[in-house]
């Protein structure tokens, strides 16, 4: 009976001794950094877009933070795609500098060398013009490595971004007319 209480108290506390203390951060096992994000003032995630961001109401392009762009990013891709239509394109800027975590509303892309390129309707932001609600979901791709593409066109942008993208974040708004 004395052996088997020792046993139970030696099992006992060798189980405490090596629960792990999540209190102590000299015992975090999780290094992984934070993750990347990305928002806008305009709108919260899965919100309401404002009618100005529309193609008839203004046609503005939101202002986007982008927060916590991992280790090793060189340039960023963004894009904006209606989820709810065959994921058309309506917007794509690429080759943005990792320092450019703030982009206002409307931004004015001239003298940063990024490529403005086109979507399903047109060259640059086409704001969303659904017939009913829609979901549009705005990307932002960190990429290792500068994408060389001879035209401006979204058309080759899913087979260059291969092999090059470290992370990704995305703000998803929905849109009403």
């Amino acid at each position: 009976m004395r052996n088997s209480i020792w046993i139970g108290l030696t099992i006992s506390v060798l189980i405490l001794a090596c629960k792990k203390d999540d209190t102590n951060p000299s015992n975090n096992t999780n290094n992984n950094p934070p993750e990347a994000t990305l928002s806008s003032s305009l709108f919260a995630d899965s919100g309401i877009m404002p009618q100005e961001l529309g193609r008839y109401h203004g046609n503005a392009s939101p202002d986007l933070k982008i927060e916590t762009p991992p280790s090793g990013t060189v340039v960023m891709v963004l894009t904006m795609q209606d989820v709810s239509f065959n994921n058309a394109w309506h917007w794509t800027v690429w080759n943005i500098p990792v320092a450019k975590t703030s982009i206002a509303k409307n931004e004015d892309w001239a003298g940063l060398n990024v490529t403005v390129g086109d979507c399903d309707y047109g060259q640059g932001y086409v704001g969303p013009f659904p017939p009913n609600e829609h979901v549009y979901k705005i990307t932002v791709y960190f990429l290792k490595e500068k994408l060389s593409l001879a035209a401006a066109s979204y058309a080759s942008l899913p087979d260059a971004m291969k092999d090059k993208i470290i992370a990704q974040a995305s703000l998803k708004g929905r849109y009403l007319p």
